[in-house]
């Protein structure tokens, strides 16, 4: 983002299959312009939908994201499942949902998808075990975002395992045997 020559303050992240209501982008241009000063970004609530239905239970929704953000306030993750980190200011939360309209995929699709992203956190996970400096750390008390990297990392089956330094070189080997 720093090489590209942005003409507005504010940057809004949004993929292919992602909508943003009316309702939303009038509440975000108002937003914009009258958050105080130290406000450096805004967190969009997901509502998920998927064959013809919206996914409101199992921990899908809510789900807040940091999808807007000013320019020059923060990064992107080098993840799989990448995120903007804030490194300057706060965040505020905007009221209106945006949507990821997923009604036209089929579940082989949805299962290719989560295959491939489980596939990238085994690789960042790796990654991290060699380059901890790769690794945000997790906070208990902190926000969403925080508190589940701190419970991934307090809990994920296996981890132990992957950070013993004797089992990175066989698991590299058998994840590129397997993939």
């Amino acid at each position: 983002m720093d090489n590209v020559p942005l003409e507005r303050p504010w940057i809004l992240r949004l993929d292919c299959d992602e909508l943003l209501p009316t309702q939303l982008k009038q509440e975000l241009v108002q937003l914009a312009a009258t958050c105080e000063p130290d406000v450096t970004g805004i967190y969009l609530n997901r509502r998920m939908y998927f064959m013809n239905r919206w996914l409101k239970h199992g921990g899908l929704y809510p789900h807040y994201i940091l999808r807007v953000f000013l320019r020059g306030t923060g990064y992107y993750e080098e993840k799989t499942e990448e995120h903007f980190v804030l490194t300057a200011g706060r965040a505020i939360y905007a009221k209106n949902d945006f949507l990821e309209d997923n009604r036209q995929n089929t579940l082989k699709y949805w299962l290719k998808k989560h295959d491939d992203l489980s596939d990238g956190e085994i690789k960042d996970t790796l990654l991290e075990t060699q380059d901890p400096s790769r690794d945000l750390r997790g906070e208990l008390f902190g926000n969403k975002v925080a508190r589940t990297r701190w419970f991934k990392t307090m809990f994920t089956p296996g981890r132990h395992y992957l950070c013993e330094p004797s089992s990175i070189s066989s698991i590299a080997i058998s994840y590129d045997w397997v993939s």
